[in-house]
């Protein structure tokens, strides 16, 4: 009985002088590891160093010892600034995401849009027009292009003094009454008859209204 103790102690010790070791062994191989990682660090980092010395020897000229410091302590005065920038500049790129399909919904009514017009022309009048205009600057000299503006403002004024009147209604509304009318219902008159209707006030009104304008036109051409 006392044999199987001292095996079983014997046991015992062994395994733990097994895992002793193992862990003797894994702790050598880390330390190894470490010496071969800072080996492969120092290298790199003599290498990173003397590329830093060989760039910076370019613009050692112009920069001073002092500067480094200043742009630090600058940059540490104005952290809260730099933050607040990068806060803001966080916030409009959320913006923008939020955004995004509110733009493409206005881009796409735009294009939309702008499809419609093409369809109706509206582009192809432009370039007509402006093809046009081309033509009157190219063609014309500078009196007669002078004269052309005063003729289109006078124009102009015209088109709103007619604006301003009921004859541009009053024409539209004789024509359309004409057009719809057959000739065959209107009533045939008599010298006599025309003669009673040029005499009554209305048309005598109007036929002195027209001679007016006539003579006023005829006035102005003689000028």
């Amino acid at each position: 009985m006392e044999n199987n103790l001292i095996e079983s102690r014997l046991a015992d010790i062994q395994h733990k002088l097994a895992v002793i070791t193992e862990e003797i062994e894994m702790q050598k191989r880390r330390r190894q590891e470490m010496e071969e990682l800072k080996s492969d660090l120092t290298v790199i980092a003599k290498d990173i160093f003397n590329t830093a010395v060989h760039e910076l020897d370019d613009v050692a000229p112009f920069v001073k010892t002092g500067d480094f410091t200043h742009l630090v302590k600058k940059l540490l005065r104005n952290i809260d600034a730099i933050s607040g920038a990068i806060s803001k500049f966080e916030s409009a790129i959320g913006f923008m995401e939020d955004a995004a399909p509110l733009t493409k919904g206005l881009f796409d009514d735009a294009l939309t849009k702008l499809d419609a017009l093409d369809r109706k022309g509206y582009f192809e009048f432009w370039k007509s027009l402006g093809d046009m205009m081309d033509s009157i600057v190219t063609n014309l000299p500078p009196e007669q292009m002078k004269r052309l503006s005063e003729n289109v403002i006078i124009l102009i004024d015209l088109i709103k003094l007619l604006a301003d009147t009921n004859f541009l209604k009053a024409l539209q509304t004789t024509m359309q009454t004409v057009e719809n009318t057959e000739p065959n219902k209107i009533s045939k008159f008599s010298l006599w008859i025309a003669y009673k209707e040029l005499s009554t006030p209305e048309m005598r009104q109007n036929f002195g209204y027209l001679l007016f304008f006539f003579k006023t036109l005829a006035g102005e051409i003689k000028k």
